[in-house]
């Protein structure tokens, strides 16, 4: 799926920023449903599992898989914007004839109630099934701000993709590592570990995002904001009108997707 499409395409202040094209909005939203069911659990599963339970799919999946509202309304909005940078960086390295393929690991979440454990999002890139040093690797730290507080999206993104770079990446390859083998996918498990030796393998690039995902209506508050910046942090900023009704009308859609 591509859903860079829906969106225009600016720097402004430094910052790239993606800004939804509201006359599609509804096509967009439409377009990230069944993409965002399987990012938590996959068809097959989901059928086995409902089946077992002996209830329906959609009441499984509202029960069992996606964070209650109101109560753990901003894990819902979290997973939104990280499956929605996922989808949205897997588009960006395809259009530059990269294939970027990495974990769903939303599907890894020990309570569903609480955000997934690690970077956010890590993909992968191998240039051919030997190790080379045209391998690479991309992480992104989001953050949400969809109603006025006092938070700083852009500050925070950046201090997440900061905290990936030093420690949090080296973790999260470990963490991946060990989901794989509880998984019984050794080929997959061998294959990270092509990006956790580096006394093995050849040297790759790791190239590090900080993601902020605002309502329009708060934007450009937050982007006049001095930032503290890393040279070796990318920084974009992607809006929309009415954010929080387009990460709730996404849940929605879904469990209507799944009756």
């Amino acid at each position: 799926m591509d859903v860079l499409k829906y969106f225009n395409e600016t720097v402004e202040r430094a910052l790239m920023r993606f800004t939804l094209n509201e006359v599609e909005r509804e096509d967009f939203l439409n377009s990230l449903t069944e993409e965002f069911c399987i990012n938590y659990i996959s068809k097959s599963e989901l059928e086995n599992q409902a089946k077992a339970n002996e209830m329906s799919k959609s009441d499984f999946f509202n029960q069992f898989i996606i964070p209650e509202i109101p109560e753990y309304a901003n894990v819902r909005s979290g997973d939104f914007g990280e499956m929605l940078c996922f989808i949205l960086l897997r588009n960006k390295g395809h259009n530059k004839g990269v294939w970027l393929v990495g974990p769903r690991k939303w599907r890894w979440k020990s309570d569903k109630n609480k955000a997934c454990h690690g970077s956010d999002v890590v993909m992968f890139h191998r240039k051919d099934h030997k190790p080379s040093s045209d391998d690479g690797i991309e992480v992104i730290e989001s953050k949400m701000k969809s109603v006025a507080s006092k938070t700083s999206p852009i500050q925070n993104a950046i201090n997440g993709a900061v905290e990936d770079k030093v420690k949090r990446l080296a973790k999260t390859l470990n963490w991946v590592h060990d989901k794989l083998a509880t998984e019984k996918k050794p080929r997959l498990r061998e294959a990270i570990n092509r990006y956790r030796f580096l006394d093995e393998y050849p040297t790759y690039s790791k190239k590090f995002h900080a993601v902020a995902l605002i309502d329009n209506k708060l934007v450009e508050d937050e982007m006049i904001k001095e930032v503290v910046k890393d040279e070796d942090i990318e920084v974009s900023i992607v809006s929309m009108q009415d954010l929080k009704s387009a990460y709730e009308q996404t849940f929605s859609a879904i469990l209507n997707y799944l009756q």
